[in-house]
């Protein structure tokens, strides 16, 4: 979930407090902003009051809490350390540590492939992908050999051009196989993972 929809929950729980101690304090839009009123008020508690109190209180507990549940259960992504693209390989070493607990049901893959602003990259099919490596919880370097038609599209840039690269890292059940992947919008597909 994204951290703005924890900071709505938490501004949501903020106001269900202060909601309440107004209420509690019968203070209306009209005397909110009156000093006279303060200094003279009177305060009473009615058990209709203390429920009204009773009842805030607790939403604004419960959305606080969720917010925080929220935040504490948000994917882990592994840390991409360095890249780049040389010797007919691209090249990644990713810091898999925040991924650990995920190394007996998943491998972790790199994929690369042209920057190219007209084509979608989750739909680029012009992709090299590495083979599935295990998890180590740690810096872990993952390569993927060029192939004949990536070599092509490379040259079609011409002979000194400079081809720029992305790398991303993904996770796949260790029950599939990298050859059932030929774009990365197939990741999911397969019960597999983006970052």
């Amino acid at each position: 979930m994204p951290a703005s929809l924890i900071w709505i929950f938490a501004l949501l729980a903020a106001v269900t407090q202060m909601i309440s101690i107004l209420n509690w304090l019968k203070v209306g839009p009209d005397k909110l902003f009156n000093r006279e009123w303060w200094k003279t008020r009177e305060v009473t508690i009615t058990k209709g009051k203390f429920a009204v109190i009773s009842l805030l209180g607790f939403i604004s507990l419960a959305l606080s809490a969720y917010g925080f549940y929220v935040m504490n259960k948000q994917e882990p992504v592994p840390r991409m350390l360095q890249w780049g693209a040389a010797n007919r390989h691209c090249t990644v070493v990713v810091d898999t540590s925040p991924i650990k607990s995920m190394s007996n049901e998943y491998f972790i893959v790199m994929a690369c492939g042209i920057v190219d602003s007209t084509i979608d990259q989750l739909e680029d099919q012009r992709i090299l992908l590495s083979g599935p490596f295990n998890i180590l919880g740690g810096p872990q370097a993952i390569s993927a050999v060029s192939t004949p038609d990536f070599d092509k599209l490379v040259q079609s840039f011409g002979p000194n051009a400079s081809v720029p690269i992305w790398e991303k890292v993904f996770l796949i059940p260790k029950d599939r196989n990298t050859t059932e992947i030929h774009k990365l919008s197939e990741v999911p597909r397969i019960n597999g993972k983006l970052f």
